[in-house]
């Protein structure tokens, strides 16, 4: 959606007495495993953020991942949304080329036991 398509969107709610919640979402595709190094203070973040450990889900387990289990067909493929510069998701995905299509699966298997979505639980 576009900045002019939220604004006309927001004057719609406005008009029905509907509160607007003001934001600028832009998600970023980051491949291969160096986003796990380079986000990996946001991500320790919003990973303190949640209710319980979403330890498969850390860049320090899926960093040797990559190296060892991420090679060949699997693209390591990181997605983050940003709420103007404040992470408020981050997604960690393993792409793989199969015959006919990519598919996308959640980074960490087969040791990965859990694929999780980090979420900041106070957005929104």
């Amino acid at each position: 959606m576009t900045d002019m398509a939220l604004s006309a969107d927001a004057s719609r709610h406005r008009a029905r007495g509907v509160a607007a919640i003001p934001c600028k979402l832009a998600a970023e595709v980051v491949a291969g495993s160096e986003s796990y190094v380079a986000l990996a203070d946001e991500w320790r973040r919003l990973s303190e953020m949640q209710d319980r450990t979403a330890l498969f889900q850390l860049p320090g387990l899926l960093a040797p991942w990559a190296r060892h289990f991420g090679k060949g067909s699997a693209t390591p493929v990181t997605i983050v949304v940003r709420d103007e510069s404040r992470p408020v998701m981050i997604w960690p995905l393993a792409i793989e080329r199969g015959a006919l299509v990519k598919v996308a699966t959640g980074a960490g298997g087969p040791i990965g036991q859990y694929d999780e979505i980090l979420i900041d639980p106070g957005y929104g």
